[in-house]
Formats: structure tokens, sequence, C-alpha cells
């Protein structure tokens, strides 16, 4: 080869390079814009469910991202409601949200008892009387994973 051909190739081998390197970072950019949507839309459904509990008098609302520390889902949600009827109540209020928001349950436990844990795969939420929160802990269980600020709108006057 001689040194014009070699100095061709490098230069080819060079605009391929780059080539590549910017397809790379478009496809880092697209695979973080779809994470941002994503993460805005978890959000927004953690956002829903707690604003949806507090609206129905349930207090005590944690919201845990769990994704680090668990297999089984990406967040739980805790909280508490005074009776196993209030608990129902609010568990009938979030199946209807949640179906607003097309998000599918998987599966309801406990449905007349003091705990209700309804699974509906990214989120788990778990329905408690304050009893049954206390004696189970189960904020312990999740105690290395991060506490999600939700957004709750307090009524004035409320």
């Amino acid at each position: 080869m001689t040194k014009e051909a070699i100095a061709n190739d490098r230069k080819r081998q060079m605009q391929d390079r780059r080539v590549q390197d910017r397809r790379v970072q478009e496809i880092k950019q697209d695979d973080q814009q779809e994470t941002d949507v994503r993460l805005k839309k978890e959000q927004a459904i953690l956002n829903a469910i707690s604003q949806q509990i507090f609206d129905k008098k349930g207090i005590n609302i944690l919201a845990i991202d769990v994704r680090g520390i668990s297999t089984i889902t990406d967040y739980q949600i805790i909280a508490e409601g005074g009776v196993a009827r209030h608990l129902k109540a609010l568990s009938f209020a979030i199946q209807g949200l949640m179906k607003e928001l097309d998000v599918s349950l998987y599966r309801i436990e406990g449905e007349d008892t003091d705990w209700i844990i309804m699974d509906y795969y990214d989120v788990i939420i778990h329905l408690m009387t304050p009893d049954m929160r206390f004696k189970y802990a189960l904020e312990q269980l999740w105690n290395k994973g991060a506490i999600v600020d939700v957004d709750i709108v307090v009524p004035k006057g409320a």
C-alpha cells in the first residue's frame, strides 16, 4: 500500500468511528428520553394512588422505591385506614382509579381483613390498620429503599 492509500484508509476509519460514536450518542439519548418518560409516568401513578388514598381519608401514606432491593416490584406504597371496612373502601377507590389509568391489577389479597395487598406489577399497595402496620413494620423490610416524594393536594381548610 502506498502512503496515500494508507492515509485514505485512516480517514475512512476515523469517519466510520465518528459515525458510530454519533449513533451510540443518539441511542443513549433515546434511552435516556424513554427512561425519563417512564419515570414521569411512574411518578404520576404514585401521586394518583397517594392522592386517592388521601381523598378517601387514608393516613400515613408512604411510597418506597425498591427497584434496587426487590425483584418483585419497583415501588411499595403503605397506607393506613381505620378499620377493615375503611380499607375495603380505599381498595375499591384505588381499583377504580387504576382502571381509569389503564393499569392492570395482577392480584389482590385480604379484601375483608385488616391488611389488603394490591399487586399492580410495578407497584404493590399495602392498606393496613394501624395495629397491623405497627405489628409488621413493613417500612423496616425495605429500609434500604428510597422514600419517594409524592404530591398530594390538600384542600384549603383541611
